[in-house]
């Protein structure tokens, strides 16, 4: 989104952003940039270099922006229950708009509750041969949960701050 940039870069800065929620390798990277060039969502420049293998340059396009921003204000109940997806669009909450923030927040937020509830309705439970270290892993659970909780606290004091991105991915300047 921010400037045409080289396969390598693209994964350096995925790995920069992401590392904690995942990780992607060049076989995927590059099956998805083909992907998005063949739909029509990035556009590829091969940098002609001498003595070295040739490179590719990768741009986004008006319509890839407005996929992107499409994906991200698309909110199922996949997306709630999957960390991972849950937290690229929480990366990229300033470019939601406010009801979709709204859900995005409240879903998880639900979602966490419920977590919460069912390992704390376990707790009573005793440690087995198969699982002797129980507590201690409902205990790291419900901090888990709690701290993202907090998060979630954190986030809804920016529910009403500016997007830069109108309904139709333009950018707002």
């Amino acid at each position: 989104m921010d400037g045409p940039r080289h396969g390598y870069n693209i994964k350096k800065l995925l790995s920069e952003r992401f590392s904690a929620c995942t990780t992607i390798n060049n076989n995927t990277l590059y099956s998805l940039l083909k992907r998005y060039e063949q739909a029509g969502d990035i556009t590829k420049e091969v940098e002609l270099c001498e003595g070295k293998p040739n490179r590719n340059i990768f741009s986004i396009t008006h319509k890839g922006r407005r996929q992107f921003i499409s994906i991200l204000r698309d909110i199922p109940d996949m997306v709630i229950k999957n960390r991972d997806e849950y937290m690229m669009r929480l990366y990229y909450f300033h470019l939601l708009d406010i009801p979709t923030r709204k859900k995005l927040l409240k879903g998880r937020e639900k979602y966490l509750i419920d977590s919460r509830d069912c390992v704390e309705a376990q707790t009573h439970m005793e440690a087995t041969l198969f699982v002797p270290v129980k507590i201690e892993l409902q205990e790291f659970h419900l901090r888990l949960l709690g701290s993202e909780l907090e998060l979630i606290a954190q986030m809804k004091e920016k529910l009403d701050g500016p997007c830069p991105v109108s309904d139709d991915g333009n950018l707002i300047l």
